[in-house]
């Protein structure tokens, strides 16, 4: 029978390998996808030179892009302070451009939300647990925005929609999901008073009444607060907004295909929900293959535009511009007093 240290040693050594094969796994995804569209010419390198010549467009495009930053540093402080967390918007904004840049280099939203909260912690030294419930609010203001602006879009394009099935069950999806967002909005409203009566019931059980009673005081905070509440998805909207309309002046500049900047902002906001799943490293690939198809569903007449060149255009941009935020790592890791809070 083998001994028990020997079990533990052997599992020591397997666990290295099973935590490193998803990341692999993910990036071998990613390479796979990126090779297909470019086999396929769904992806044209070529096309890409006419970005070197409309340069100041570029730079506004990158302009659109850094806006968001400061937009999402302020969204995240009003969160903070729905939950009762004081931050000072200097170093929420420093942390914000740490988290974003470096999510272009670790790829993935979780990885920035990661960052977001250590940085956080360290200044606070206390409040985990608000931080991170902020971060799940941050997190699901961006996703409904998202399918906000995606559903309203897509009403405008619906005679269209209505013509192609695949479309057709995405604009439903989309329905589906705002529907439920309404759902949780409501939920909002309601469970004080849904979880007082469950305190009440459950009350024997000491370790359960605790964690009900500190969820009640979350979801009261967020009911009492309301402007913060729409200040925060208002600005989850104007972030997108710029976003979509960074995006539409590269599609124009990259003259691909023959659709409308209508087409292009819908195609848009279904391929960035569709890239936020984690099957690559920040969507590479996903992304690109996502806006591809949905391209060539909503043009009228079939053709062989290489439109995932787009979608990649804008992601090289993107990181580009977002990776000038790692100037606030150097400013604020040389500043003693935002590393030890205050």
């Amino acid at each position: 029978m083998e001994s028990n240290p020997s079990a533990e040693a052997r599992g020591a050594k397997s666990r290295p390998y099973s935590r490193h094969a998803w990341p692999v796994g993910r990036g071998l995804i990613s390479i796979g996808l990126l090779a297909a569209l470019l086999y396929w010419q769904s992806i044209d390198l070529h096309a890409l030179t006419a970005l070197g010549n409309e340069f100041w467009m570029v730079i506004a495009a990158g302009v659109l892009i850094c806006l968001t930053v400061p937009l999402g540093a302020l969204r995240w402080l009003l969160e903070l302070r729905l939950v009762g967390v004081a931050l000072p918007f200097v170093p929420v904004f420093h942390i914000q451009c740490i988290a974003t840049s470096l999510n272009q280099i670790l790829f993935g939203p979780t990885s920035g939300d990661a960052i977001r909260g250590v940085y956080a912690w360290r200044w606070l030294r206390r409040g985990g647990a608000r931080i991170a419930t902020s971060l799940m609010v941050d997190r699901a203001f961006g996703l409904l925005g998202l399918i906000v602006l995606a559903f309203v879009l897509t009403a405008l394009k619906w005679q269209r929609v209505q013509q192609v099935p695949q479309l057709m069950v995405l604009g439903w999806s989309l329905a589906a999901c705002l529907a439920g967002g309404l759902a949780g909005c409501v939920a909002l409203l309601v469970a004080p008073e849904l979880l007082s009566r469950l305190r009440a019931i459950l009350r024997r059980y000491q370790r359960v009444d605790p964690l009900l009673a500190r969820a009640q005081e979350g979801f009261t905070a967020f009911r009492r607060r309301p402007v913060l509440l729409a200040g925060a998805f208002c600005l989850s909207l104007l972030g997108h907004c710029m976003i979509l309309l960074a995006f539409v002046v590269i599609a124009n500049i990259l003259q691909i295909g023959s659709l409308t900047s209508l087409d292009y902002a819908i195609a848009a906001l279904l391929a960035l929900v569709a890239n936020m799943l984690p099957f690559t490293p920040g969507g590479l690939g996903v992304g690109e293959a996502a806006f591809d198809q949905l391209c060539r569903w909503i043009e009228p007449i079939s053709s062989a535009a290489p439109y995932a060149s787009i979608f990649f255009a804008f992601r090289a941009v993107s990181m580009l511009t977002l990776l000038l935020g790692l100037t606030s790592f150097v400013v604020y890791q040389n500043n003693a007093d935002h590393i030890g809070g205050p």
